[in-house]
């Protein structure tokens, strides 16, 4: 299991995310305030979530993923 793979050919980056740590309203909350930046898709799994990531302009994959998680998690933690 991977929590950020990157395809460095397809320009993608995928995140696999619990949906207890990262419930769907704050990915969905997150994707629409990194519009600008990159297209996100997401993909439910059962209790995981993939979020696949492909920026709008040359960037590192890694660190938007990683940038896109802690903003995620900000989210969620600012709503309890």
């Amino acid at each position: 299991m991977y929590q950020i793979k990157v395809d460095k050919k397809k320009k993608i980056a995928l995140i696999d995310l619990n949906a207890f740590f990262y419930p769907m309203q704050s990915v969905q909350e997150t994707a629409k305030a990194f519009q600008g930046i990159c297209k996100a898709k997401l993909l439910p799994e059962g209790q995981r979530l993939v979020v696949e990531l492909k920026p709008l302009r040359q960037t590192q994959l890694r660190l938007l993923a990683l940038n896109f998680c802690n903003y995620c998690l900000a989210l969620r933690q600012g709503s309890e």
